[in-house]
């Protein structure tokens, strides 16, 4: 997803793909079952707001959005805290 005119795309249990976020996109991320965002970091809006609402987040991943277009199955994880996160995308949504 590129921008807020794709909102009406998001489908529920989809991984929000996304350059960045910020308050816009909120509403999104209760539909969503993981995000990955090109841009961002620890304490960017898309990172704060996945941990809010309990959900797996990627930050800083070059070329997510590019990636996610050909809707391939893709797997991708990453050692938190908590030990290893996998987001698995059934369907690698954007």
């Amino acid at each position: 997803m590129r921008d807020p005119s794709e909102f009406a795309t998001m489908k529920r249990g989809a991984i929000l793909v996304a350059p960045a976020t910020d308050p816009s996109w909120t509403p999104l991320f209760t539909l969503a079952s993981g995000v990955i965002v090109e841009v961002g970091g620890m304490l960017s809006h898309a990172s704060t707001i996945a941990r809010e609402h309990g959900l797996p987040a990627l930050a800083n991943v070059k070329n997510a959005t590019r990636d996610a277009e050909d809707r391939r199955s893709r797997e991708i994880g990453c050692v938190g805290r908590g030990g290893e996160e996998n987001l698995k995308a059934a369907s690698y949504e954007v």
